[in-house]
């Protein structure tokens, strides 16, 4: 029986609660959600209230106080932000050759040694150019391995418009299928 409207209802007209005995909220369903609004409009109206007369009456201290904390740290995020940026650009291939081992890892297309031979790879990676592997570590026909003799060096275009895709010319070149 709900508590509010007197009405007896079957058991699924009532939300759980745990911190009842039989484990469901003492009103129905939708007197439960007619308080809950009342409540929630109720807190937003007092809260807006007391904000807007808190604001009144400290609005000096308020803008001062949040102006200055504003500029230190938009001044510190700017030499954050100027400092990553910097850091990335300087260090490209850390972030090339992390990401490749990452997502190979993922997958189980990595063999172990060979991680500094890959990192020189990355490191030499001509400047508009990828590194690229030429067997695809994910394709639905074939799939290669982050390893160093898998990678070759790409411009950017070239390297996009290949994608996952297999190059058949490596056949000539004696690559078995």
């Amino acid at each position: 029986m709900c508590k509010k409207c007197k009405e007896s209802k079957h058991l699924l007209d009532f939300g759980k609660d745990k911190s009842q005995k039989d484990g469901l909220n003492k009103f129905c369903k939708t007197c439960k959600r007619q308080i809950d609004k009342k409540s929630c409009t109720k807190n937003k109206i007092d809260r807006s209230l007391y904000l807007k007369k808190y604001y009144k009456e400290n609005k000096d201290r308020y803008n001062n106080k949040y102006k200055e904390e504003y500029r230190k740290d938009y001044k510190n995020k700017q030499k954050e932000k100027n400092y990553k940026k910097e850091y990335y650009l300087n260090n490209k291939y850390l972030y090339r050759n992390s990401d490749a081992k990452r997502r190979t890892q993922k997958i189980n297309a990595n063999l172990k040694g060979f991680e500094e031979k890959i990192k020189d790879i990355y490191n030499k990676c001509p400047k508009g150019y990828h590194v690229d592997h030429i067997m695809p570590l994910i394709n639905k026909n074939i799939c290669g391995l982050h390893v160093p003799w898998n990678l070759q060096y790409l411009t950017q275009k070239d390297n996009l418009k290949k994608s996952n895709s297999f190059d058949h010319t490596l056949e000539n070149q004696g690559w078995q299928i």
